[in-house]
């Protein structure tokens, strides 16, 4: 009887992280349609540049779907737990310090996320228009 419980509920934990992948993946989506990640495609793939600016606009919101949508709502484009992202006067240079070092209660992410994620961050966030 232990052993059925045990299994049924390793199951019930697999099942609930493929949903929570498969959720985050669709989240990711751009015009209803799910992009790969830009860095596994080759250089010679043959896609054209509006191809790879999607899938990295793509990656862009998936990256902060995972590290900043908890407190900035809507993708940064409005207030949370944190501000409203969206046409921020600060500088590309200036959000990359914050999301390097973080700003109370914001945690840093200097450590935590690599130096191109950071920079994919910023230039996500100063591409949000103001609204």
């Amino acid at each position: 009887m232990i052993l059925l419980l045990q299994r049924s509920l390793a199951f019930a934990v697999v099942a609930t992280a493929i949903g929570l992948a498969s959720a985050a993946d669709q989240r990711g989506a751009v015009d209803g349609q799910t992009t790969g990640n830009a860095d596994t495609a080759p250089a010679s793939s043959g896609q054209n540049s509006g191809d790879n600016a999607a899938a990295a606009g793509a990656d862009a919101k998936r990256l902060f779907a995972a590290n900043c949508s908890w407190c900035h709502q809507d993708y940064g484009m409005r207030q949370g737990d944190g501000p409203k992202l969206a046409g921020t006067s600060k500088s590309e240079d200036q959000v990359v310090e914050q999301i390097k070092h973080g700003k109370t209660p914001m945690p840093g992410f200097e450590g935590k996320l690599s130096e191109k994620d950071i920079k994919t961050l910023a230039r996500y966030i100063k591409s949000l228009p103001a609204n």
